[in-house]
């Protein structure tokens, strides 16, 4: 499993961060990660689980709090389409949470879908 760090400001891993790990299971991975302005981290990440013979991949945005536990007020919002990678999360100034997506990573060439929006609460943005 990956894990995610903070780096203070001296550029050491700052130990009052602890991903918890326990809340986002096994075979998931931290893909991207972004601070919000309320200082809690939004993160995608990447579940894969082996359904009928063949493996899957998922992903789903969550939000943590500045220590790194997962907040569980925020809707995790799990993405039923076909992604191979997430690339980068980026806040956006109305608050809206930007994701870079890629599929098909194994042809060429792979195809990205840039913007995908999700309110601060973590729902899909549809507008």
């Amino acid at each position: 499993m990956g894990s995610l760090y903070r780096i203070d400001s001296n550029q050491n891993v700052d130990t009052t961060f602890q991903l918890d790990t326990a809340a986002l299971g096994s075979q998931t991975i931290i893909q991207a990660a972004v601070t919000l302005p309320s200082g809690k981290i939004a993160a995608m990440a990447h579940r894969a689980a082996f359904e009928n013979r063949n493996w899957n991949s998922y992903f789903r945005l969550l939000r943590l709090h500045a220590n790194g536990q997962l907040d569980t007020s925020f809707h995790v919002t799990e993405l039923d389409e076909i992604i191979d990678q997430i690339h980068q999360l980026q806040v956006l100034d109305d608050g809206r949470i930007a994701a870079l997506l890629e599929w098909d990573y194994y042809q060429w060439p792979s195809h990205y879908k840039w913007l995908y929006l999700y309110h601060p609460d973590g729902r899909i943005d549809t507008s």
